[in-house]
């Protein structure tokens, strides 16, 4: 491996670049995933994809044998790994030794996306693989995979060791989504005597020309209680190109593939892998109203609160955020929904660690990347009242509304953000409250906020406190955000490195668009002056 002086660094959500820089590292990447797989004696993933990035990038995501992102300690490791010369040649000595036999139950899940460079990047990683490992059937290969369907297929077989061949030969591209909507399917039944009021069953579906797409046979099981327009089905479209949930996150502008659907009264995108979700409808005046990750995170906050104090139980609910979430969200999980709050670095890892802090913890981030865990003491608590309220003949209220949360605790993904699974239980949530899209996005007025990117900038010039809201270095820069912040009410700024590509990223809120890009412009200005490479 020869990157000749360029580093592809490691990071929270593993590493993206062009897809010929990814070559250069895939086969050590693999390598050390193997490595990984035979110390834990359980299975790990590797996830080949560069998510809502443009269709000539691609990445790598390491999944840990709990199903979630690889920990902090072996994400160091593996970035030494990739990029320090002495801890490569050391690695290298390592491996050079041979082959190994695979311990029992160890064993590697390839999952790829629909990039035309991730069969490639699936070859050398299976080159990687064989290096090491001495059996062939030591790794499963998943094309056109959504990335949340890896993260449970690893978590699935470790959790389910005595029966993981049978697991294995079950797993495909469509095994998670089909559960998922038989577990809608069968919990909707429950809604049959409830009034509908202004809810609707209709969705406007963009999967970003990815892997997120719902195949016919999910769609047809779903007709009759959620009816899903294939929009990419309707016009040519080229991957995260003007279209899924960053493109609509990020420029509030309605994707390509939706131009000529104007009597849809609800619009969903996914992105690329099918990790992030958003909603989106169209205003009267022909404008998009944006429902991101946030209140997203606001609904099922509500739901799971409301449910929780109707039936008695007493759960210690968290919402766990970053930086980026809007303002008016945090005010309103801290005064009217009265829930825990916090904010932590940008980076889903981080957002789960602290999640499992309380019984239940609601994890967000803005772009819709997000889900909701529950300890197993909540999750055993929840099951018993369940299955004593299912045997109830005469179903009271309270028997009713556990029903509800076990529900929404089966369609959860208990691992990682799942737009699949954050759909359907956005959904269930939707129809227990009889909102419209509109009734949902009014539940606080988003403050307006400007997002920008430096690039041409080396990001380790800039480090951040814990929770990314101010820069420990540059001091000077942190200044002069202050002095723009402290200059009119309601302002708010940061700035962080990219976790996964070499620049940086600027956060500007305001009570007005104006001022928010205003002040975002100002930082980007003052970066691009004095800390350019």
């Amino acid at each position: 491996m020869d990157l000749n002086g360029k580093k592809i660094p490691y990071g929270t959500s593993g590493c993206r670049d062009l897809a010929e820089n990814i070559e250069l590292v895939i086969k050590e990447i693999a390598m050390f995933t193997t490595y990984l797989s035979f110390i834990e004696k359980q299975a790990m993933g590797i996830m080949i994809t560069a998510s809502h990035n443009p269709i000539q990038d691609n990445g790598v995501k390491i999944i840990g044998p709990n199903g979630e992102m690889l920990d902090e300690e072996n994400s160091s490791k593996l970035n030494l790994f990739i990029n320090d010369p002495e801890e490569r040649a050391r690695m290298d000595e390592m491996f050079s030794v041979g082959v190994f036999d695979p311990p029992s139950h160890s064993q590697i899940f390839i999952g790829g996306d629909n990039r035309p460079s991730t069969y490639n990047l699936i070859r050398l990683c299976i080159e990687g693989i064989q290096s090491v490992s001495l059996t062939d059937d030591f790794y499963t290969v998943y094309m056109d995979v959504p990335t949340p369907a890896l993260h449970y297929y690893v978590y699935a077989n470790n959790n389910d060791r005595d029966n993981h061949v049978s697991l294995k030969k079950m797993f495909g591209p469509d095994y998670y989504t089909q559960y998922l909507a038989s577990v809608y399917i069968d919990s909707i039944r429950f809604f049959n005597k409830m009034p509908k009021r202004n809810y609707e069953n209709v969705i406007a579906f963009d999967a970003a020309y990815g892997v997120g797409e719902i195949s016919p046979n999910i769609i047809r099981k779903l007709r009759n209680i959620l009816s899903i327009v294939q929009l990419n089905e309707q016009c040519a479209g080229v991957l995260n190109e003007k279209c899924g949930a960053d493109y609509v996150k990020t420029y509030k502008k309605f994707p390509i593939c939706c131009q000529d659907t104007s009597n849809h009264l609800k619009y969903v995108s996914f992105d690329g892998d099918a990790d992030r979700i958003v909603y989106y409808f169209k205003k009267p005046n022909g404008g998009l109203g944006l429902v991101d990750g946030d209140k997203i995170c606001a609904l099922f906050a509500k739901f799971i609160t409301e449910i929780s104090l109707t039936v008695g139980l007493i759960i210690d609910c968290k919402v766990v955020q970053t930086a980026y979430a809007n303002g008016a969200s945090m005010d309103y999980f801290k005064n009217t929904l009265k829930v825990k709050h916090s904010l932590v670095k940008t980076g889903i890892r981080h957002l789960q660690d602290e999640s499992k802090t309380a019984h239940v913890g609601i994890f967000f981030e803005a772009n819709g990347h997000g889900s909701v865990y529950f300890s197993y003491e909540i999750m055993d608590l929840i099951t018993k009242k369940y299955t004593h309220a299912m045997k109830a003949e005469n179903r009271n209220l309270k028997s009713s509304q556990i029903i509800h949360l076990y529900n929404f605790m089966k369609m959860v993904n208990p691992v990682i953000g799942c737009a699949f699974s954050d759909m359907v239980c956005v959904e269930y949530c939707l129809q227990y409250f009889g909102w419209s899209i509109q009734e949902w996005h009014q539940i606080y007025n988003d403050k307006p906020n400007c997002l920008l990117k430096a690039t041409g900038i080396d990001r380790t010039q800039f480090t951040t406190n814990d929770n990314e809201t101010m820069l420990d270095e540059p001091k000077e820069l942190q200044l002069f955000i202050q002095q723009l912040c402290d200059k009119q009410q309601g302002v708010r700024a940061f700035v962080r490195p990219s976790g996964t590509e070499n620049l940086v990223r600027i956060f500007a809120e305001a009570n007005t668009p104006e001022i928010a890009e205003e002040v975002g412009n100002k930082i980007k200005e003052e970066i691009l002056k004095n800390y350019a490479s």
